[in-house]
């Protein structure tokens, strides 16, 4: 009985060491950057919000600088050392979620850079991340075509398109790569990109084959 619960342990021991993978541990990060990334957001709302209440004249400046300088402010409502202490941790805590966030960017691109060697040539880490993440799998992302790549992440406005004759997206999560949002035609710059990423996810698929 003892070496059959042994035996299983190992068993198991072995099916979690396969099941977790790079490309687990890198869609895991990247959906972290996602959380925290809104979580940042969120406390730039808070900060800005508080700047209204104390400092409505000096809006142009962080709630960094409002503590350091404290400019006089003749509309603002009376700043008490409680007001303070509560947006320091604020400021802290925006910080810290600032350098974890950098801390994930860094550990996508080393291990991209070492798995996808080709890819990241072509985008971003943070968007050659989030393709494998949508596609599944290194493996299914090379097997996509360069249309289907060309609208990931836009599944529901593909979905209005087929089922009501909406127009056809011309991109999806591609947007996020610079060359799209600059383009003075992004569509055709989408079209564009989905192909080299089509050739790239291939090119670093098949060479991990051989």
């Amino acid at each position: 009985m003892q070496q059959l619960r042994l035996k299983n342990l190992r068993e198991t021991k072995e099916k979690i060491s396969k099941s977790v993978n790079w490309e687990v541990l890198i869609i895991d990060s990247v959906s972290r950057i996602d959380i925290l990334e809104e979580s940042k957001k969120k406390l730039d709302i808070i900060l800005q919000r508080w700047t209204s209440y104390f400092f409505p004249e000096h809006l142009g400046l962080s709630p960094k600088e409002l503590l350091k300088k404290k400019p006089k402010s003749e509309m603002g409502a009376e700043l008490k050392s409680d007001d303070i202490s509560r947006i320091k941790d604020y400021i802290k805590q925006r910080d810290l979620t600032s350098m974890i966030i950098k801390k994930e960017h860094s550990y996508l691109k080393k291990v991209l850079e070492k798995e996808t060697h080709h890819l990241i040539k072509v985008t971003s880490p943070y968007l050659v991340a989030k393709l494998i993440d949508y596609a599944g799998n290194l493996e299914r992302l090379a097997m996509s075509t360069s249309s289907k790549i060309q609208v990931f992440g836009a599944e529901k406005s593909l979905f209005r398109h087929l089922t009501q004759g909406t127009a056809s997206p011309r991109f999806g999560i591609l947007f996020l790569d610079d060359s799209i949002r600059t383009s003075k035609d992004p569509g055709k710059a989408a079209r564009a990109l989905a192909s080299k990423i089509m050739i790239a996810s291939r090119q670093d698929f098949f060479k991990k084959k051989d």
